[in-house]
């Protein structure tokens, strides 16, 4: 999955291959990707928010292939959640962030270059956050 963007009374998924039309909103589909993986959105985003002291825009992790962005506001009519985990790179372009993902597909987000950056620094530490968890219960679990 590349990015979830809202529309007007629905949603597109784009994935690396094919695109998808969902009756439903995107915030609606993170909640439900989030139950898929058996955990719950609000107290994720809570916990991150706590956690890491990040105040607005909180990214969601909710796998290794699957780590959101919003692009405003989760609540914002033209949000776009955009999966870190296939950015290839972003570059400035008139106040504007252009997305490149490694399958080399495009899309322009209307987010400064600064605050995608910022965003994406904050998925670092998560998904470093989520290493040292992992490797703490690898660990733990070969002591046994």
């Amino acid at each position: 999955m590349l990015y979830i963007h809202h529309l007007k009374g629905y949603s597109e998924i784009v994935y690396k291959d094919y695109e998808r039309i969902v009756d439903k909103s995107n915030i609606t589909i993170i909640k439900k990707l989030c139950k898929a993986h058996l955990f719950n959105y609000d107290y994720r985003i809570k916990y991150t928010k706590e956690i890491f002291n990040i105040r607005t825009r909180i990214p969601i992790y909710i796998s290794e292939n699957l780590i959101f962005i919003p692009t405003k506001s989760p609540r914002n009519y033209d949000n776009v959640w955009v999966n870190y985990a296939n950015i290839n790179h972003i570059s400035k372009i008139n106040g504007k962030t252009k997305v490149v993902f490694n399958n080399l597909k495009e899309i322009m987000v209307d987010i400064s270059y600064d605050s995608l950056l910022k965003n994406i620094n904050h998925v670092k530490r998560i998904i470093d956050h989520m290493n040292h968890i992992k490797a703490f219960i690898d660990d733990s679990l070969y002591r046994m």
